[in-house]
Order: C-alpha cells, then structure tokens, then sequence
C-alpha cells in the first residue's frame, strides 16, 4: 500500500463503537447484585456542545465534554449511579467506581464524546481499565483508555451504557502470563477459529479487508460458537458450505464478502480515529500489553490490535489489523488475515518495549513490495470499529445468501432452456441457484447441433466494468470477458455423464487490477444416454456452379464436414475459398481449408478456420495459419444452414449462402 492512501484507510475507529444496550432499569442478574439507583446529574446539551459535571460524593470529579456537532438537535442527558455490591468475576475484578450510566434516548454521537472518570489507583504498582457491563448478564467488554493517571482513567466514546472501573496490581495481572508456561489465553485458535482465505481486498475495500476480517473471526468466535456452539469457523463457509476446497480460496465468497463489508461499514475518515491514536500514543508498550492483559482475563475474547509503522519524523505511514488471542511472558501471539491458520505469529516484547513486527497492508502488497516491520502497536478492544448489532445483522445475511448485495457487484447466473431457432429473441432463460438438473434425452433435441451435451450459460452482475471468469472444478477454463453491450458474458459449458461442477468468478476490472466481488457454484448433474452416431455437426457439400457470392469478393466450394461430440478435431473436412477478380471462372489468392479424411486424403492447410459463440450466436471466422489476422466472419444460422456475411461492425448483410446437409 503506498504511503499516500494509508493514512485514511487504517482503523479510523469511532471510539468507542462497542454498542451494548443502555440500561434503562437496574435489575440484578445472577453474576452481579447492585445497590439502589440514584441520579448525579441531568441536563440538555444542544448542537454547540458543552459539558456535564458531577458534583456528587460517590462520582465527584466526574466530566462529559460534548463537542459542537455531536447532535443535530438538543440531547436530554441522565447520570446515575449504582453501587456493585458483589459479583461473580473473581479476585481480578475489583470495581473502583461504581456502575455508571449514562441515558440519552440512546442517541449516537457523529463525534466523540470524551468522558473523565475519577479514580485513585498508584500507577506505579496498579493498572485499571474501564469496562462496559451488561447488567442483565453481567458481561463485561473492555474500553480502550486514552488516559491513565492516579486519579482518573479517560476514554471515548459515540454512544452510552453501564461503565464501570476496575484495577488490579500490576503484579497480580503479570503473575497470569510471566511465569514461564503460563499465558492469558482466550482459547481462540488459528486454522480453528480464524478465516481460512488471505486478505486481498475487494471492489469496497481495495487496499485490504484486514479488519473486517478480524472484526467477524472474533465476533464469530465469541458470539457463535462460544455463546452458542456453533462450529468452528476455519471451514464453516470453505465453499460456501459446500464440498470442502481449502486450497482454493475465490469460492469463499459468503465468508470473503462479509468481511469486506465490515470494512466498509467503518468511517475510515471518522475524526475519532485520530484523536485516539493522538492520546494512544500516551500509552507506553508494557501499559499496551497490560491493556490486552487485562481485557483477556476479564472477558474470556480475543482482543482487537491495531498495529503501524512510523517513519524517521514520527508519522504513521501504514496500518494493519491483527486479532489478539494469548498473552505470555514475552509475546502476544495474533491471528493475522494476511497469513490464515497459523498459529506461531507473534508480536514480541523485550522487557518494556515491542518488537517489530512484520506483515503487510494486504497480502498481495506483501507479494508485490514485501513486508513492512511494523513498530507502533495500539490496543483497539473488541467492539471498538464495529457494534455487535450491526455485524449481527449481516451475519444473518451470511447465512440467508445476500451478503453484500447491497455494496458489491452481484453475479446473476442464468441458463438456456429452450432454444428458439426461428427467433433468438425468443429464447429462455431460467435463473439458476446452486444445483441443475438436465437429462441429456430432453435438453439435447432443444439446442441446435453446436450446443448438445453443452450448457449455455449467462453471467451478469449489472456493471459494465465488472470482468467474469468461468471455472471447472476449481481450475479457470475461460475468460476474463467483460460483458456484451446487453449486459451478459456468455459460456458455453461442456457436460459429460454425471456431475459437472462449474464456478463463475466476478472481479471489479479497475483498468489496471481486479478487484474481487463475487463468486457462484454451479453443479450440473447430467443424465440420459450419449448418442455417439449421430456426431454431425456442421456439414457442408458442393454447391453447383456458379459458386455462391457472399460479398463480391468471395466465392467458394463447401464441402462435408463433421466431427464427433467427443473428438473436437474433423473426421472429414474439405473448404475452399476463393477470392476472384472480375471474371468468376479465374480464381486468384485461393485459401486452403483441408483436413485428413479418413481414406488418407490430405492437403496442406494454409488457413485456420473456427466456430465461436456471439452473444446468442455463431460466427465461422477464416484465420490466418499463426491465428493473427482474421480474413473474413460469416455468421451461422441458428439451424447452421446458411452463412451470413457480417460487415466490421458485426452487423448482417442481406446475402447468403445455402449450405445442404445430408
């Protein structure tokens, strides 16, 4: 990724996007009992801003800064308090403030809103951290700090819930991972639990999904299978759920386009992003690693790194993500989109301070201008880009199919069902999901002789500058075409007995690259008896003197032709062109169209000629023997009994040819 783009394209988070329902009554749950209720402060702020103080004993020093622009209309705020009287968190929570919430009608900042919370902890001895509880289940989610100080802890945030504050000595928190053997470890594990295909990027994320990528592993991770038991995620969605194909990443593209479009969803120019990377930058690297630490221990999930490098003067000139899962003496083991399913990835700390770390924006910046060592590194948190809701809501999407379909270019996938000879207009089409099934005996009569034991397929995603590929199995076969002026990329598909799977691939054709957007599987399952005798099919036989005219110029002899379904070579073939001068019965410049037949007959060949699909029909082109220059097009009728000459624009002449058949 060139240093120009990177700035704006790595987790400009809207700190803190974590949404978790605001509590609008306390109840206790079964992991925690809390005191009664009381109200510390309410007020209305409008569109200039403004602040919010708190003056009572129990939260006194406690202020809400709201910046002009946050609202587009005055906001009714409510603070109240409630004290933890116990809960069900172990030794290693120890709230420091009691529950906090903050109620608003639950209305979402366009900016963030810094809250200041007091606290009195010896920075030097204890680490705190602010986290967001759900007093219904007593579930906690840590909140990336801006500020830590003795006597009070800062965060962001756009939106509001119950926040409270928790410490822990710091040698408490170092005792879980620096004892050798030991580790903070949230049970996440690559090539289980990670995505099995590589960070590309996409058409709506073209320098790299990374965090969208992490954003849904650990959101699947936590939410699915952990709450739910759901099976693992590394071959969940491997071919979209069909037969596994783990060295072939492009048919994934229920799992690839999900997580593109939580990379799209974030405000990657979001002003929050960089006021907290301006007060990130506090933080030094043991407080970082005690951040993921912590988080780790109290909520059981992966944890969200944001990870950069910095030039000479300091700037940050590249960005990745990478999910966070074990914490040990010396290192921070990541799962990192760029390099799926393994498990030995690291970023390492030497005493107090990171190491390097090596990766890249994407993986195919990594193939094309290597890694980058990555020397700033950022505790992000787990919902800190995206709130559970919304990839919630396009998981369901996921499952359902429709993924995407509102942002990236969608492949339509339709087949010829019924050939109309009379009038190609009249053909149709039928629209085709995952599966097909044609019997040999019923499709074959309906298609002319050049499509039996064939399928004709059509490809469209509703853009002009989106290239298609066609795929057997998972090797590609044809393409990439961009569409017809109708819309359509159109294949011809060749059956055989059984089983036939296909894959159309769409990539977003940028004038210089290919950029990813959508892929579908097609098995055709293909049944009846092959006819073997009846092989013809295109034939032609000597016309009587004088020689047919196409266009004025040439004339020519048209002799049988036929070969096998199986076998695309000739039995018998026998095609002369003449170009004349203005007295028919001299030919000049004659060109050779001949194949061996099966007596032995032969004649050198000095022109290549072939049957090619257009849109909805075909064209009989007359090559030169290197395939370098074409002589001449005619186009065939749809029952390949006539020739039409086609001018340079593809457009049909009046004149003809009759071609008899046996």
């Amino acid at each position: 990724m060139k240093a120009s783009s990177l700035a704006k394209l790595i987790f400009p988070v809207l700190i803190i996007a974590a949404v978790v329902v605001v509590i609008m009554m306390f109840n206790d749950s079964d992991s925690v009992d809390l005191g009664e209720r009381k109200t510390v402060a309410e007020t209305s702020i409008g569109t200039d801003g403004g602040s919010i103080s708190v003056d009572d004993p129990e939260l006194e020093g406690f202020e809400m800064s709201i910046p002009e622009g946050a609202y587009d209309e005055a906001v009714d705020f409510v603070i109240s308090v409630a004290e933890i009287k116990s809960h069900e968190h172990g030794d290693a929570f120890q709230p420091i403030t009691p529950l906090i919430t903050i109620e608003n009608d639950r209305k979402k900042a366009d900016k963030p809103l810094a809250l200041s919370i007091p606290i009195t902890i010896d920075t030097e001895t204890e680490f705190a951290m602010a986290f967001y509880m759900d007093i219904e289940t007593g579930k906690l989610e840590a909140i990336p700090s801006v500020d830590l100080k003795n006597d009070g802890i800062d965060i962001l945030t756009t939106h509001f819930s119950s926040v409270v504050v928790s410490k822990i000595t710091v040698e408490e928190l170092e005792r879980a991972y620096l004892s050798s053997g030991t580790s903070v470890d949230s049970g996440f594990v690559p090539g289980t639990d990670d995505w099995s295909f590589v960070n590309y990027g996409s058409v709506i994320a073209p320098y790299g999904h990374c965090a969208g990528q992490a954003i849904t592993m650990g959101w699947y991770y936590t939410e699915q299978k952990g709450a739910l038991g759901e099976e693992s995620l590394f071959t969940r969605f491997d071919n979209n759920e069909l037969e596994a194909t783990p060295d072939f990443w492009e048919d994934d593209s229920l799992g690839y386009r999900f997580a593109s479009v939580i990379q799209a969803t974030i405000d990657w120019e979001a002003e929050a992003f960089h006021e907290f990377l301006d007060y990130s930058s506090t933080y030094n690297d043991a407080k970082i690693k005690q951040s993921f630490a912590y988080a780790m221990l109290m909520t059981g999930e992966p944890q969200f790194m944001g990870i950069y490098e910095r030039d000479m003067d300091g700037n940050r000139t590249s960005g990745h993500a990478i999910l966070a899962y074990k914490v040990t003496q010396h290192r921070i083991y990541v799962a990192d989109p760029n390099y799926p399913g393994q498990d030995d990835r690291f970023v390492e700390i030497d005493g107090n301070h990171f190491n390097d770390y090596s990766s890249g924006a994407n993986a195919e910046d990594i193939s094309t201008n290597g890694a980058i060592a990555y020397n700033d590194f950022v505790f992000i948190g787990t919902w800190a880009l995206v709130d559970r809701d919304t990839i919630a809501d396009r998981y369901d999407e996921v499952k359902d199919q429709t993924i995407g379909t509102d942002l990236m270019p969608t492949i339509t996938l339709e087949y010829l069902s019924v050939y109309n000879a009379e009038n190609i207009d009249d053909h149709t089409w039928e629209l085709l999901d995952r599966q097909l099934v044609l019997n040999q005996d019923e499709h074959n009569p309906n298609m002319p002789a050049a499509l039996k034991d064939t399928v004709l397929l059509s490809v469209s995603t509703g853009y002009s500058d989106v290239a298609i590929f066609l795929y057997r199995d998972n090797q590609l076969i044809d393409g990439p075409y961009l569409p017809d002026d109708d819309g359509y990329v159109y294949f011809e598909a060749t059956l055989e007995q059984g089983d036939n799977t296909y894959g159309v691939l769409a990539m977003h054709d940028d004038g210089s690259d290919y950029r990813y957007s959508d892929f579908k599987r097609l098995r055709v399952h293909y049944t009846g008896e092959t006819n073997t005798d009846d092989d013809s099919v295109v034939c032609f036989l000597d016309n009587e003197p004088p020689y047919p005219q196409f266009d004025g110029n040439f004339w020519g002899t048209y002799r049988f032709e036929s070969h096998a379904n199986d076998n695309p070579e000739p039995k018998y073939a026998y095609l002369t062109f003449y170009s004349m001068d203005e007295n028919p019965d001299h030919p000049t410049n004659y060109l050779f169209f001949e194949y061996e037949t099966p007596d032995g007959y032969k004649n050198t060949t000095e022109g290549r000629w072939q049957i090619v699909l257009y849109e909805t029909y075909h064209v009989l082109e007359f090559w030169e023997p290197d395939r370098s220059f074409l002589h001449a097009s005619y186009r065939l009728s749809d029952d390949y009994t006539y020739l039409y000459q086609l001018d340079e624009e593809g457009e049909t002449q009046s004149t003809y040819v009759k071609i008899f058949c046996d």
